[in-house]
């Protein structure tokens, strides 16, 4: 995935730098760094590409609902746990 690819995908889904590196379960600077080609995302068995690249997969058209969910998740604490839980990974408790 390039920078700009990174840069895009967190840019469709209205989240900021600090919240998809809350997700991903990386420092803020590091996502700074793949957006700009400074570093390079680590492929292959590294969990944030896959993660990346699930939620490259969603319905464009559903992204920002799903970032709006993502925040509000984050703001309980939710980290890599809202995540799974938005992307439908674990089942959905209190709906």
């Amino acid at each position: 995935m390039t920078a700009t690819e990174i840069q895009e995908l967190r840019a469709s889904y209205g989240i900021t730098q600090g919240s998809l590196a809350d997700i991903l379960g990386v420092n803020g600077v590091t996502v700074s760094k793949w957006e700009r080609g400074v570093l390079a995302l680590p492929t292959g068995s590294g969990h944030a590409h896959r993660l990346l690249l699930i939620m490259q997969q969603q319905p464009a058209d559903q992204r920002t609902e799903l970032g709006q969910a993502l925040q509000q998740e984050l703001a309980l604490g939710g980290g890599l746990a809202a995540l799974r839980k938005i992307l439908g990974w674990m089942p959905q408790h209190g709906a």
